[in-house]
Formats: structure tokens, C-alpha cells, sequence
């Protein structure tokens, strides 16, 4: 934000920001996680790594002050064939709380925190840690693993003690039954014998830990074994297991509590469809290619929206991104007949399809998909804002830009939505247009060519986008003054241009043209009320432009008092 701008809502704007800092101060000590993360099982660690190790902290490395690299030396295996020595890049050497070694069921503190496992460990202790080969090759070529919310780096008590034995039981099963189907009636099969009446504590803190296991229906599990549980479902069975919660999956604590509060987490109830989602869930994001007759049982059998999603994901994900992209674009008719979460969700899914993986844009190498899938991206763009929906989080920036052709005025609708996707050309053009049209404008005509580069500069980011506002309204006299007001009525969104816009309102010279900023505000509340939840601190965020809509009331009509941002005061 520019000086001058900064001046003129500064006082404001600081006390919003401290009240907003203070409430997520605890929260920054939280480990947040996705909506679809799974916490691995101990079998599953067990599983997936290429070896399993008790290690010593050596010393902190790195050249950067502040490193929070440590160097491990390897002891002695309990899987696999290590490396001497191993760095991790997520730790630092200090004063550790212990695990407690007589508990299994929990995660070392830390794992709730900051990197979302643990990361301080006490020089010439030992640890156990989980172990993966670099696929890269960088550094000694290993890597330690680090899970989410559980035990990948817990004290070593001793060989004899309560979490080596777990571990070496689930290494010598995985040795011996190389089939993962196989594994699952193995491990069923010892829990008459840990669960029996006389029980040790060790043999049923085992059980519990194989149950928290074989009831985890997550990517992880062989692909018959999810559908299995799916079918089962759909029968109004349980599936043999049961199904762990997704408390599970989740920090718990104050900190879930206050972090679910801060961003308003809402989850429904974890039902028998929210459990079909969750198994389909783990099918696409996990490897099933073998799931393909599964899905066709599904696409065949009219499915619902999410279950066109979840199918449109696997074929995508599966080599079968031409397929996919057709049946997104048959699923789009249908769109403002759905609900606007179940749209908000199918939208999602198709553009994580049609997206790859992370950072990339696999629609881009298909040539079939990439001559189709821009207009259909633009499609869903405006679908979405029709129903309320903002931009969802989504970036369809990327292939709208495909569209462009050049000229910024042919289609208003990509110019508005490649600004909100802060394009550096975009904002060039909005500048410079702005800065041509404003002298020959007519604010009174909705028509007028200054109202396109006007709103695309609101939608923008960062000082020149600032600068350029201000400037427009301080030398534009009064039609450059209710030009950038009325923009900022139709396209501001963030906290920052409505305080912007309030100030603006309450140092006008005169009100002359106020009502047309009234209108815009009237109009985009009205359009924002039909959807809208209540924000993260309890308001709405229309909230903001009903005091815009009053405080133009209260000076319609009044005396202006005798002060302007333009001044610098």
C-alpha cells in the first residue's frame, strides 16, 4: 500500500490488525492440515519406509545463521540397510521433553506443532526414526520421513521397550507376506491372542495399535481393500473394521479447538456417505490404477456430484485425461441445478483434474484437452461467481489467459478475471488506460470506457495499483473521485479497500455523485447476502458495506467538513 494511502487509514487500520494478530498468536504454534490428510498408521510408517533406524544427534548444520538442520549418526537398523550418517532439515539440538515409553497411543508433543512432527532433539540421546531414499540424489540420498500428527522421531528406551517391540513386530510381518492383502488377514489374525482375557499391557497396546490400523481406510491400503469397505457401505453394512474417526486425523487439543474457531472450520457428521466419500477420497489421491473397474461401476450407475468429481479425478489422474475432461464438461451443464456446496466441490475437483499434480498443468500437455479446457475454465469462472461462489481458491487464471487475445476490451469478462489473478500486464494496461480515459469520462454513463481499467485496477495488488488509485481520484477531480469510489464499491474485496473507500467517502468535498457510489454498494450487498456465512470472527464480511451504504446516508444532504486525503493528512 502506498504512503499516502497508508496515512489516510493507518490509525484504523492498526487496530484491526492487532486484534487480528492477537487472535492467531496461539494458533501459530498449531500444525494445520488439509481437509483429505490421513494420519499414516504405525504399520504404514513401517511400510513405506526404506529403513527404520536409532540414530544420534550429532551436531547443527547449515552455512545461515539460524539453521535448523541437524546431522544424524545411524547406530543400528531395525530395517533396511542405512546410510552411516543422515541430515534432517526440520530440527534444531536443545532440551526435549521424552517420550513416554509406555505409551503408544500418542504422538511426541511436538508432532502437534510448528512442522507437524517433531523437531528438537538433545545431543547424544537416541532416537527412532523413519527413513526414505532421496529420489533426487541430493545429500547422502536419504531423507527422514516426517508424519503428520505421529510418531516419526519418539525416544529410544531400550530394545526391550514398548515401541521397539511394535516396530519389530510390524518389520517381521512385512518380511514375511509380501502380499498387502495377505498382511491385513495377518495382522487379524494375532488379535484373538492380544486381545485375550490376561492379556499383557504391551500385547493389548499391540492390538490397539493393529486395530488403529486395519480400521484406517487410508490411501495407503491396497486398492480391494478400499472397495471392499466402499461396497460394504453401500450395502448399509460396516466394512469388517470399522472405520476410524477422523479425530484421527486431526491435532485435538485447545489448539484444534482455537484454530476451528479462527477459520470457522465447519465438519459435517461423519456419516455413512461421508464415509463413502472419505474411502473415494482415498482412491484418488493414493496409487489405485487397478480401481478403473470400480469408478465405470460408478460412472455407469448415474452418480452424484461428488461422485463425479472423485471419478473425474481418478481417470485424470490414471492416463485418462481426455475422458476426464469430457465428462467435466458434461458435469458443468448441470451446474446451477446444484447446490452451491455440491458445485463448489465438483468445480474443485474438476480443476485439480484437469491441474495435475502440484504446480503443474497437465491440460497443457494434452493436446486434445488444451483446446478445450480455457473456455471451459472460463465457464466455470463465471458459473462460480454467478452462484456465489468468489473464485473458491481456484486459479484458473492460467488457461482463461488463453483466451486473451490481445485486446484488453473484447471480452471484459477475462480482462476482470486475469486482474484478480494480479497479471502484470493486466495492471500495466489498467494504468496506463486509466490515465488516457479518465479526462474525456462521463461517470453518469455506465457505458463509459474508464469504468473497465477503473474496476481491473481495484481487483489489482501491491503500490503502483495503489498509486494509480489515488492518484486518479486526487487529479481526476469529480469524476475521477467517484470513478475510483464506485470502482472500489463494485470490485474492492478485501479489508483494506473498504477502509480506503470510507475514507475517501468521509473527505469528499462535496456529495455531489455520492449516490451513484450508494447504488454500486446497494447493489453489491444485495448480491453478496444471498450466500454469504458469517467470516471468521463471527460478522459477515457485508457487514462492512452496510456501514459504507450508512455513512453515505448520514451525509447526503449534510456539511462536508474541510479535510482531503489528496493533502497527505
Amino acid at each position: 500500500m502506498s504512503v499516502v494511502i497508508w496515512r489516510a487509514v493507518g490509525m484504523r487500520c492498526s487496530a484491526i490488525l492487532v486484534a487480528v494478530l492477537w487472535a492467531m498468536a496461539s494458533a501459530v504454534e498449531a500444525c494445520s492440515v488439509s481437509g483429505d490428510f490421513v494420519r499414516s498408521s504405525t504399520y504404514e510408517m513401517v511400510e513405506g519406509a526404506d529403513a527404520v533406524v536409532v540414530a544420534t544427534p550429532i551436531k547443527e548444520v547449515g552455512d545461515e545463521p539460524g539453521s535448523t538442520s541437524v546431522q544424524f549418526r545411524v547406530d543400528f537398523a531395525l530395517k533396511g540397510k542405512p546410510p552411516s550418517e543422515f541430515i534432517d532439515d526440520w530440527a534444531y539440538i536443545g532440551r526435549a521433553r521424552q517420550s513416554d515409553p509406555n505409551d503408544i497411543s500418542v504422538a511426541h508433543p511436538e508432532g502437534f506443532m510448528g512442522p507437524c512432527s517433531r523437531m528438537t532433539f538433545e545431543e547424544g540421546r537416541q532416537y527412532v526414526v523413519f527413513l526414505k531414499r532421496s529420489v533426487d540424489g541430493s545429500g547422502t540420498g536419504w531423507r527422514k520421513v516426517h508424519h503428520t500428527f505421529w510418531r516419526d522421531g519418539e525416544d529410544y528406551h531400550g530394545p526391550d521397550s514398548l515401541w521397539v517391540e511394535v516396530l519389530n513386530f510390524y518389520i517381521g510381518v512385512e518380511a514375511a507376506e509380501p502380499d498387502r492383502m495377505r498382511v491385513i488377514e495377518v495382522l487379524a489374525g494375532h488379535l484373538p491372542r492380544l486381545e485375550r482375557p490376561g492379556a499383557t499391557p504391551n500385547e493389548r497396546a499391540l492390538a490397539a495399535d493393529i486395530r488403529d490400523h486395519l480400521s484406517s481406510l487410508s490411501p495407503w491400503k491396497p486398492t480391494a481393500f478400499l472397495i471392499e469397505a466402499y461396497e460394504a457401505l453401500d450395502r448399509g453394512e460396516s466394512p469388517r473394521f470399522g472405520i476410524r474417526g477422523l479425530e484421527a486425523n486431526q491435532e485435538g487439543g485447545p489448539a484444534q479447538a482455537l484454530t476451528d474457531a479462527v477459520f470457522d472450520t465447519q465438519r459435517p457428521p461423519f456419516d455413512r456417505e461421508e464415509q463413502k466419500f472419505y474411502i473415494l477420497q482415498s482412491l484418488i489421491t493414493g496409487e489405485h490404477p487397478e480401481a478403473g473397474p470400480f469408478f465405470e461401476r460408478i460412472i455407469a450407475a448415474k452418480p452424484t456430484p461428488r461422485q463425479t468429481g472423485m471419478a473425474i479425478r481418478w481417470l485424470a489422474g490414471n492416463g485418462k485425461l481426455a475422458r476426464a475432461y469430457d465428462m467435466a464438461e458434461a458435469a458443468a451443464v448441470g451446474l446451477a441445478n446444484l447446490t452451491r456446496d455440491e458445485a463448489a466441490l465438483l468445480i474443485s475437483d474438476i480443476l485439480v483434474a484437469m491441474s495435475g499434480d502440484l504446480d503443474e498443468e497437465a491440460w497443457a500437455r494434452d493436446p486434445y484437452v488444451a483446446s478445450r479446457w480455457p473456455t471451459l475454465a472460463l465457464s466455470l469462472q463465471v458459473t462460480g461467481e454467478e452462484l456465489g461462489l468468489g473464485d473458491g481458491g481456484w486459479s484458473l487464471t492460467r488457461p482463461i489467459r488463453e483466451l486473451f487475445t490481445g485486446d484488453w476490451r473484447a471480452d471484459p469478462r477475462i480482462s476482470l478475471i486475469l486482474a484478480a489473478g494480479f497479471d502484470e500486464d493486466a495492471e500495466a494496461w489498467a494504468i496506463a488506460e486509466l490515465a488516457r480515459a479518465l479526462p474525456l469520462a462521463d461517470w453518469r454513463d455506465e457505458a463509459d470506457p474508464v469504468w473497465l481499467p477503473a474496476q481491473m485496477l481495484v481487483l489489482g495488488y501491491g503500490e503502483p495499483r495503489d498509486e494509480a488509485l489515488l492518484d486518479a481520484y486526487c487529479s481526476g477531480g469529480k469524476t475521477g473521485r467517484i470513478v475510483i469510489m464506485t470502482a472500489l464499491a463494485q470490485r474492492g474485496d478485501t479489508i483494506m479497500d473498504f477502509m480506503l473507500l470510507e475514507r475517501l467517502i468521509e473527505d469528499l468535498p462535496d456529495t455531489s455523485g455520492l449516490d451513484k457510489v450508494r447504488d454500486a454498494l446497494t447493489f453489491r450487498y444485495a448480491e453478496m447476502t444471498k450466500h454469504e456465512e458469517p467470516s471468521m470472527f463471527g460478522g459477515r464480511d457485508s457487514d462492512e458495506l452496510m456501514n459504507l451504504i450508512v455513512l453515505i446516508d448520514s451525509m447526503l444532504g449534510s456539511t462536508i467538513p474541510d479535510h482531503a486525503p489528496c493533502a497527505g493528512g
